[in-house]
């Protein structure tokens, strides 16, 4: 029974990916904003909150800035969820602010997680 498995294991090193970690400001909104116009402009990417208010809260924000952004969580009813998902395959849409991930170019989370952690969600 010992040999009936295979154990395979790698790095969590991901050289496609870069992690910051920077003091969180009263105005860390606008920070997020800037630092999208900045380095993301015209990017696919996901902003993650663990409260389904924050994202509503986080892209009303982010498209008082000018940027394509809007909210996805469980509780968005069903014609909102499609609005999103149309509008983010056709490119309408460039940021989801969500409590889900899944493939994007940038990543940010608007709460504190911890050194595992961020390596947990990298490595996803």
């Amino acid at each position: 029974m010992k040999d009936d498995y295979v154990s395979l294991s790698s790095s969590f090193n991901r050289v496609n990916l870069i992690y910051s970690i920077r003091t969180k400001s009263k105005g860390f909104l606008d920070d997020i904003a800037t630092y999208i116009q900045s380095n993301h402009r015209g990017q696919c990417g996901i902003v993650y909150c663990l409260a389904r208010k924050k994202c509503e809260d986080v892209a009303d924000v982010l498209r008082s800035k000018g940027l394509k952004a809007d909210y996805y969580h469980a509780e968005a009813d069903k014609a909102h969820k499609d609005t999103v998902m149309r509008d983010w395959q056709s490119g309408k849409l460039s940021i989801v602010v969500a409590t889900v991930r899944g493939e994007f170019q940038f990543m940010l989370t608007v709460h504190r997680c911890s050194y595992p952690d961020c390596f947990w969600y990298g490595g996803r």
